[in-house]
């Protein structure tokens, strides 16, 4: 459908934006542990090794972290884009299974 991959395109571009706004804004550890988390693919419990912490306590800061990411994402589409938050969730669910590589890109390069 050729309207539905417009609207993609539009949403892609705007939660790309908003994503590397969001990823910027995070600390220095919480884009590490986003890091570590999804490009490297560790465990909390080897995440907790590299900071001397119990895993639950990684867990805890990737919950967090992840969180954060969320909502700062969806808060700046919801203004990019004059959004509700369920029209943002939806644009959301419309790119989400082709931002795996975008969201990569742009953990691996925020530091």
């Amino acid at each position: 459908d050729p309207e539905l991959d417009l609207l993609r395109a539009t949403y892609k571009e705007e939660f790309v934006a908003a994503f590397r706004a969001a990823v910027l804004g995070l600390s220095r550890r919480e884009r590490t542990i986003l890091r570590f988390a999804f490009i490297d693919r560790l465990t909390p419990a080897e995440i907790g090794v590299m900071y001397g912490v119990h895993r639950t306590s990684a867990m805890r800061w990737m919950d967090a972290a992840q969180a954060q990411l969320l909502s700062r994402t969806r808060a700046g589409m919801m203004e990019r884009l004059r959004l509700s938050r369920s029209e943002c969730d939806h644009a959301i669910s419309l790119i989400k299974s082709r931002m795996d590589h975008t969201i990569g890109t742009l953990l691996a390069t925020a530091r």
